[in-house]
């Protein structure tokens, strides 16, 4: 049976003790029932993860600091999703879903036809509550480094500042098939080469026709740091919640990175 999880966010090291923050204190003492001397697991986010002992000292739940464990247990390519912001809570899901797949990061994009719209505090809980869910995930999950959930951004923004080598724009129409390209572009990768790949998803209504111009002028310009590729998946058309899991799990399987 596998140790109970912990994300830690604070700095650890083998040997010493450290104080429980009481979110895990009460999620270890009153929801999981742990006792003094129950091993668990701790990992901060920065790589790996620690053995550890649990006990409690006059009631403040400490960990006694164990051996530490290099394996993140991650896909061994890099791929990330640019999610143009979904209506209510749908990106809690699309969070929690590919943090388990092994996605390592989800970039939000304010979209023409994004029915939510964030900004100021509103935002900036938001942000903080997907992160949150992210490491969660993690925890149940067993991964130690947990996705990473970006500022959200415009599309002209997010393809200013990414450095991704592919970008995969998923659209309905006129798009190579992914399998098929995908194939192609492992056939051509150098051997022991780690890529790192990007899926555009567009919100519930679709991309708009400015934002496909904008996606092709950037596809075209030759001094684009990444490659832009249209993509399809078949003749259906996913949900924006369903389209990212999908791909990404395609992707996976295609590139071998699972």
């Amino acid at each position: 049976m596998s140790l109970p999880r912990f994300f830690y966010p604070a700095p650890l090291a083998t040997n010493e003790t450290v104080v429980l923050p009481q979110e895990i204190a009460n999620h270890a003492g009153r929801s999981l029932r742990l006792r003094d001397g129950d091993g668990i697991v701790l990992f901060n986010g920065q790589g790996g993860e620690f053995a550890a002992q649990l006990f409690f000292d006059n009631g403040v739940a400490k960990a006694r600091i164990g051996t530490f464990t290099a394996d993140n247990r991650l896909p061994g390519g890099h791929l990330a999703i640019a999610q143009a912001l979904p209506s209510g809570d749908k990106m809690d899901w699309i969070i929690e879903k590919n943090s388990e797949l092994g996605v390592l990061a989800i970039h939000p994009l304010k979209a023409e036809r994004s029915i939510l719209q964030l900004s100021g505090n509103r935002l900036q809980k938001r942000l903080q509550r997907w992160q949150s869910i992210a490491n969660s995930s993690a925890e149940q999950c067993g991964r130690n480094l947990p996705l990473a959930v970006s500022d959200v951004s415009s599309i002209k923004q997010f393809l200013e500042q990414q450095s991704y080598d592919l970008l995969l724009l998923c659209h309905h129409e006129n798009g190579s098939k992914l399998s098929d390209y995908l194939i192609q572009y492992r056939d051509h990768l150098a051997p022991e080469t780690l890529a790192s790949i990007c899926l555009l998803i567009g919100p519930e209504g679709g991309w708009s026709d400015n934002e496909l111009a904008l996606f092709a002028a950037y596809g075209e310009d030759h001094s684009s740091r990444s490659t832009l590729q249209k993509v399809i998946w078949g003749e259906r058309i996913f949900r924006t919640e369903t389209a990212g899991l999908a791909l990404a799990s395609a992707c996976l399987a295609l590139l071998d990175w699972n």
